[in-house]
């Protein structure tokens, strides 16, 4: 996100989860449009950001799907250390599709502008 010349900044509203992109040379300006595949290339970068967040935040670990048919991983989600023993209910949010929607995002749009 840094080599595109955005960062996240605590947002205005005081709240922990509240963080808004900005440009690094300017922290009052937000996303400027560049083209298409700009905008493509800080989308993969806000993925890549917000599933680090996932892990760090919110100490959620990435697990590849499938997991049991030996074919390789296409697609993974995040869930708690020990989900695999967990005998409760389960909280499952479903993303978007891609290219806008990934875990952890529900579109990039939001996480943009």
């Amino acid at each position: 996100l840094s080599k595109l010349g955005y960062r996240y900044i605590a947002g205005d509203s005081g709240d922990p989860s509240d963080w808004v992109l900005r440009q690094e040379a300017d922290t009052h300006k937000g996303f400027e449009w560049k083209g298409q595949a700009n905008y493509d290339e800080v989308g993969d970068a806000v993925v890549a950001y917000v599933q680090s967040q996932l892990t760090t935040l919110c100490s959620l670990v990435p697990l590849p799907l499938p997991t049991a048919t030996g074919a390789d991983a296409h697609s993974v989600i995040y869930a708690s250390e020990n989900v695999a023993e967990h005998l409760g209910p389960l909280l499952l949010l479903v993303c978007g599709s891609a290219p806008g929607g990934a875990a952890g995002v529900w579109g990039r749009s939001l996480c943009i502008n």
